[in-house]
Protein backbone atom coordinates (compact mmCIF):
# COMPACT_ATOMS: atom_id res chain seq x y z
CA UNK A 1 0.00 0.00 0.00
CA UNK A 2 2.63 2.73 1.11
CA UNK A 3 4.86 2.22 -2.12
CA UNK A 4 1.99 2.15 -4.36
CA UNK A 5 0.41 5.15 -3.10
CA UNK A 6 3.92 6.91 -2.67
CA UNK A 7 4.47 6.04 -6.50
CA UNK A 8 1.54 6.94 -7.79
CA UNK A 9 2.00 10.44 -6.10
CA UNK A 10 5.26 10.98 -7.56
CA UNK A 11 4.31 10.17 -11.21
CA UNK A 12 0.76 12.44 -10.62
CA UNK A 13 3.54 15.24 -9.74
CA UNK A 14 6.11 14.33 -12.87
CA UNK A 15 3.47 14.52 -15.45
CA UNK A 16 1.95 17.82 -14.08
CA UNK A 17 5.11 19.70 -13.71
CA UNK A 18 6.08 18.56 -17.66
CA UNK A 19 2.72 20.61 -18.76
CA UNK A 20 2.14 23.94 -19.73
CA UNK A 21 0.43 26.46 -16.62
CA UNK A 22 -2.71 25.91 -18.54
CA UNK A 23 -2.51 22.17 -19.09
CA UNK A 24 -1.71 22.05 -15.16
CA UNK A 25 -4.25 23.89 -14.02
CA UNK A 26 -6.94 21.99 -15.84
CA UNK A 27 -5.29 19.02 -14.37
CA UNK A 28 -4.99 19.94 -11.17
CA UNK A 29 -8.55 20.83 -11.02
CA UNK A 30 -9.68 17.85 -12.57
CA UNK A 31 -7.59 15.96 -10.05
CA UNK A 32 -8.57 17.19 -6.64
CA UNK A 33 -11.85 19.17 -7.38
CA UNK A 34 -13.43 16.81 -5.00
CA UNK A 35 -12.16 17.49 -1.90
CA UNK A 36 -11.31 21.52 -2.95
CA UNK A 37 -14.59 22.12 -2.81
CA UNK A 38 -15.18 20.59 0.64
CA UNK A 39 -12.38 23.32 2.40
CA UNK A 40 -14.33 25.85 2.56
CA UNK A 41 -11.36 28.91 2.97
CA UNK A 42 -10.06 27.56 -0.53
CA UNK A 43 -13.16 28.73 -2.50
CA UNK A 44 -11.76 32.21 -3.32
CA UNK A 45 -8.22 30.84 -4.26
CA UNK A 46 -6.43 31.60 -7.37
CA UNK A 47 -5.62 29.12 -9.64
CA UNK A 48 -2.17 28.74 -9.68
CA UNK A 49 -2.15 28.36 -6.31
CA UNK A 50 -4.22 25.49 -6.23
CA UNK A 51 -1.97 24.06 -9.12
CA UNK A 52 1.03 24.34 -6.34
CA UNK A 53 -1.51 22.94 -3.66
CA UNK A 54 -1.73 20.46 -5.48
CA UNK A 55 2.19 19.64 -6.21
CA UNK A 56 2.98 20.07 -2.73
CA UNK A 57 0.91 17.64 -1.15
CA UNK A 58 2.37 14.83 0.71
CA UNK A 59 1.52 11.21 0.41
CA UNK A 60 0.97 8.92 3.79
CA UNK A 61 -0.31 5.68 4.46
CA UNK A 62 -1.45 4.66 7.46
CA UNK A 63 -2.18 1.17 9.01
CA UNK A 64 -5.70 0.18 10.34
CA UNK A 65 -6.19 0.84 13.59
CA UNK A 66 -3.51 3.58 13.81
CA UNK A 67 -4.07 7.46 14.87
CA UNK A 68 -3.61 10.04 12.19
CA UNK A 69 -1.83 13.23 13.16
CA UNK A 70 -4.39 16.26 13.67
CA UNK A 71 -1.93 18.62 13.12
CA UNK A 72 -2.19 18.87 9.25
CA UNK A 73 -5.09 19.40 6.45
CA UNK A 74 -6.29 15.57 5.65
CA UNK A 75 -7.62 14.90 2.30
CA UNK A 76 -8.81 11.04 1.75
CA UNK A 77 -7.83 9.27 -1.30
CA UNK A 78 -8.91 5.79 -0.07
CA UNK A 79 -9.84 3.97 2.47
CA UNK A 80 -11.89 4.67 5.89
CA UNK A 81 -11.18 7.10 8.64
CA UNK A 82 -13.27 7.63 11.87
CA UNK A 83 -13.37 11.11 13.05
CA UNK A 84 -15.56 12.67 15.53
CA UNK A 85 -18.15 10.15 15.08
CA UNK A 86 -18.34 10.39 11.53
CA UNK A 87 -17.10 7.85 9.04
CA UNK A 88 -15.35 9.46 6.16
CA UNK A 89 -14.36 8.05 3.12
CA UNK A 90 -12.41 8.82 -0.25
CA UNK A 91 -12.26 13.08 -1.01
CA UNK A 92 -13.67 13.67 2.86
CA UNK A 93 -11.43 15.87 4.52
CA UNK A 94 -10.49 17.57 7.79
CA UNK A 95 -8.38 19.75 9.75
CA UNK A 96 -9.60 23.03 7.80
CA UNK A 97 -9.04 24.83 11.41
CA UNK A 98 -5.29 24.38 11.42
CA UNK A 99 -5.98 28.08 9.67
CA UNK A 100 -6.10 28.76 13.54
CA UNK A 101 -2.68 29.66 15.37
CA UNK A 102 -3.88 28.82 18.94
CA UNK A 103 -3.84 25.38 19.38
CA UNK A 104 -6.79 25.84 22.42
CA UNK A 105 -9.09 27.19 18.95
CA UNK A 106 -8.57 24.00 17.08
CA UNK A 107 -10.69 20.92 17.23
CA UNK A 108 -9.03 17.98 19.82
CA UNK A 109 -10.50 14.84 17.78
CA UNK A 110 -8.49 12.46 16.73
CA UNK A 111 -8.91 10.27 13.86
CA UNK A 112 -8.16 6.60 13.61
CA UNK A 113 -7.91 4.53 10.00
CA UNK A 114 -10.15 1.56 10.10
CA UNK A 115 -8.64 -0.15 7.46
CA UNK A 116 -5.61 0.75 4.98
CA UNK A 117 -5.84 4.71 4.66
CA UNK A 118 -4.10 6.37 1.79
CA UNK A 119 -4.26 10.39 2.26
CA UNK A 120 -2.79 13.35 1.09
CA UNK A 121 -1.93 16.06 3.36
CA UNK A 122 -0.31 19.31 4.17
CA UNK A 123 1.13 21.66 7.09
CA UNK A 124 -0.42 24.74 8.21
CA UNK A 125 3.40 26.22 7.67
CA UNK A 126 3.72 24.79 4.10
CA UNK A 127 0.64 26.21 3.35
CA UNK A 128 0.63 29.92 4.55
CA UNK A 129 3.73 30.26 2.87
CA UNK A 130 2.37 28.87 0.06
CA UNK A 131 -0.51 31.01 0.36
CA UNK A 132 1.90 34.32 0.79
CA UNK A 133 2.98 34.05 -2.63
CA UNK A 134 -0.40 34.57 -4.11
CA UNK A 135 -1.49 37.80 -2.63
CA UNK A 136 -4.85 37.56 -3.24
CA UNK A 137 -5.76 34.02 -2.02
CA UNK A 138 -3.33 35.25 0.97
CA UNK A 139 -5.81 38.05 1.88
CA UNK A 140 -9.03 35.80 1.17
CA UNK A 141 -7.78 32.65 3.45
CA UNK A 142 -6.87 35.25 6.22
CA UNK A 143 -10.42 36.97 6.62
CA UNK A 144 -11.82 33.56 6.87
CA UNK A 145 -8.76 32.69 9.08
CA UNK A 146 -10.03 35.86 11.54
CA UNK A 147 -13.89 35.24 11.49
CA UNK A 148 -13.22 31.39 12.48
CA UNK A 149 -11.00 32.67 15.22
CA UNK A 150 -13.99 34.72 16.50
CA UNK A 151 -16.57 31.92 15.79
CA UNK A 152 -14.28 29.73 18.12
CA UNK A 153 -13.88 32.03 20.76
CA UNK A 154 -17.55 33.06 21.02
CA UNK A 155 -18.26 29.06 21.39
CA UNK A 156 -15.50 28.19 24.18
CA UNK A 157 -16.79 31.38 26.03
CA UNK A 158 -20.32 30.38 25.58
CA UNK A 159 -18.96 26.87 27.00
CA UNK A 160 -17.49 28.26 30.16
CA UNK A 161 -20.96 30.80 30.63
CA UNK A 162 -23.23 27.23 30.26
CA UNK A 163 -20.75 25.63 32.65
CA UNK A 164 -19.79 22.97 29.81
CA UNK A 165 -16.72 20.86 30.62
CA UNK A 166 -14.43 19.51 27.84
CA UNK A 167 -15.92 16.81 26.83
CA UNK A 168 -19.02 18.91 25.92
CA UNK A 169 -18.99 20.76 23.10
CA UNK A 170 -21.70 23.23 21.38
CA UNK A 171 -22.83 22.54 17.67
CA UNK A 172 -24.10 25.27 15.43
CA UNK A 173 -26.74 23.12 13.23
CA UNK A 174 -27.86 26.21 11.36
CA UNK A 175 -31.30 26.85 12.88
CA UNK A 176 -30.15 26.42 17.01
CA UNK A 177 -27.42 25.20 19.09
CA UNK A 178 -27.27 22.30 20.63
CA UNK A 179 -25.15 20.88 23.19
CA UNK A 180 -24.36 17.14 23.36
CA UNK A 181 -22.90 15.09 25.79
CA UNK A 182 -22.05 11.40 26.41
CA UNK A 183 -24.81 10.97 28.25
CA UNK A 184 -27.17 11.86 25.32
CA UNK A 185 -28.05 14.86 23.27
CA UNK A 186 -30.19 17.36 25.34
CA UNK A 187 -32.20 20.63 24.73
CA UNK A 188 -32.23 23.87 27.36
CA UNK A 189 -34.14 26.72 27.38
CA UNK A 190 -30.70 28.46 26.87
CA UNK A 191 -29.45 26.12 24.00
CA UNK A 192 -32.53 26.35 22.33
CA UNK A 193 -32.54 29.45 21.26
CA UNK A 194 -31.88 30.29 17.37
CA UNK A 195 -27.94 30.99 16.57
CA UNK A 196 -29.00 34.42 15.68
CA UNK A 197 -30.70 35.19 19.04
CA UNK A 198 -27.28 33.65 20.62
CA UNK A 199 -25.12 35.70 18.46
CA UNK A 200 -26.81 38.81 19.62
CA UNK A 201 -26.96 37.72 23.01
CA UNK A 202 -23.03 36.99 22.94
CA UNK A 203 -22.24 40.44 21.20
CA UNK A 204 -20.85 42.27 24.03
CA UNK A 205 -19.11 38.45 24.44
CA UNK A 206 -17.32 38.79 21.45
CA UNK A 207 -16.55 42.87 21.38
CA UNK A 208 -14.56 41.70 24.56
CA UNK A 209 -12.74 38.14 22.84
CA UNK A 210 -11.89 39.83 19.71
CA UNK A 211 -8.61 40.84 20.79
CA UNK A 212 -7.32 38.26 22.12
CA UNK A 213 -9.15 36.00 19.05
CA UNK A 214 -7.28 38.30 16.92
CA UNK A 215 -4.08 37.56 18.66
CA UNK A 216 -4.68 34.09 18.49
CA UNK A 217 -5.28 33.70 14.84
Amino acid sequence: HTSKHLARTETDKTVMGSLSPALQGELAWRLNRGWMRRVWFLQDCEVPFMVQLALSLEARVYAPGESITNSTLCIIHRGVVLYGGRVLTAGRVWGEDILLQSQHLRCKWIAKAMNHVELFLISREELLELAALYPVTFASMRRRQVKLALRRDIIQRAKMHLGLTDDEFLIDSGSSFLSNKRSGRHRSSVLGMTASNMAAAASNMAMASASVALASA
